[in-house]
């Protein structure tokens, strides 16, 4: 029997699909993937939808999927030792070699662990109680939307906290070059305080510029020193068709 990643992979190449692509519609890490895929971490809302469309099924299925697999892999026999056959003395110098290997790299670790700066033991923490975001809709100026030159509008996007920590201290920043061609908004925003599972509005201001054309720009959520908070996963964007201004 084929095992989930197989099955996703066989989908993903029917419809000529990497699966970073797929990924990349989970709005998660490779990483935080296979971990869901293993049952290391909850299945959320937007991998169980991206999984549900990819491999056209309910939602409800993705998840008996993934719960069918853990229990594939429970029922999987464990190799023991009598089923090896081991010269003793090759034996024992492999025994004594990965044990001088693995102080070694617990040694190593340690040095490491203790030697990074603060903000790194936060985001590793971070991380692991699942620091996480999902984006809901674009609530004004969908993608696609044609506004006049020299024209202010606002953007909002609405998104969602769907990790386990609160939000706090943080900021909306564009990742993308200002130039005159462009539209103008501030570099960034505040983020209200969040708690888990909360929905907020996010709202920036911007100015078209004075040529028609087509403007877009991509934001991204960082701390307050400006360090982003999700650097593997997809920001929210604007993308707007600049028009001349009709005249009668």
């Amino acid at each position: 029997m084929s095992s989930l990643k197989d099955k996703i992979r066989l989908c993903a190449k029917t419809r000529n699909m990497q699966m970073k692509q797929v990924i990349y519609d989970c709005q998660c890490s490779q990483s935080h993937f296979y971990k869901v895929l293993a049952g290391e971490r909850p299945l959320n809302e937007t991998i169980s939808k991206s999984l549900a469309k990819l491999l056209n099924i309910s939602e409800k299925e993705v998840e008996q999927l993934i719960n069918s697999e853990l229990e594939t892999e429970k029922e999987r026999p464990i190799q023991t030792s009598s089923n090896i056959r081991v010269d003793t003395k090759l034996g024992k110098r492999i025994f004594l070699l990965l044990t001088a290997l693995l102080i070694c790299s617990t040694i190593s670790y340690a040095t490491y662990k203790f030697s990074l700066p603060v903000e790194i033991h936060q985001n590793q923490i971070a991380d692991l109680i699942l620091d996480s975001s999902t984006f809901i809709k674009d609530v004004t100026i969908p993608d696609g939307t044609a506004v006049p030159v020299n024209t202010v509008f606002l953007k909002t996007w609405r998104i969602k906290n769907t990790g386990q920590i609160i939000w706090s201290d943080r900021y909306l920043q564009r990742t993308t070059i200002t130039a005159k061609e462009l539209c103008q908004s501030p570099q960034k925003i505040p983020i209200p305080q969040t708690a888990p599972g909360e929905i907020i509005d996010l709202s920036v201001t911007f100015k078209t510029p004075a040529l028609p054309g087509s403007c877009r720009t991509d934001w991204k959520m960082v701390d307050k020193k400006g360090n982003l908070i999700y650097p593997e996963i997809s920001g929210l964007y604007s993308i707007i068709q600049v028009v001349k201004t009709t005249t009668k």
